[in-house]
């Protein structure tokens, strides 16, 4: 798996000299199943099944998901927190969100 932060830097990567070496060290080892790339931004490989390659859904289905996911929790937070935060500074209220968020985990 490659992750690079743009696709210049990953072509320049795929094309590379030392990449190729790399390439030339595990010959016999590993093998490539297939000459066919993948590139992904994320959230569509949540639709992957092990083992297997799946086009990445439309993005109008990722955006549904995303807000049929995160919308409901917004909602919860905003109904059950917010209230209890209305006397506090900006700033720290808006921090409740993104500290609720990482405590869910």
């Amino acid at each position: 798996m490659l992750r690079w932060s743009d696709p210049h830097r990953l072509a320049a990567w795929l094309e590379s000299d030392e990449r190729a070496s790399w390439h030339a060290r595990i010959e016999g080892v590993a093998t490539e199943i297939g000459s066919e790339r993948q590139s992904t931004s994320g959230m569509e490989t949540w639709f992957n099944l092990p083992g297997t390659t799946v086009q990445a859904p439309p993005r109008w289905k990722m955006v549904l998901t995303t807000f049929l996911g995160a919308y409901p929790f917004t909602l919860l937070i905003q109904w059950l927190v917010t209230p209890h935060t209305g006397a506090w500074p900006l700033l720290l209220r808006a921090a409740v969100f993104p500290v609720s968020c990482c405590c869910r985990r």
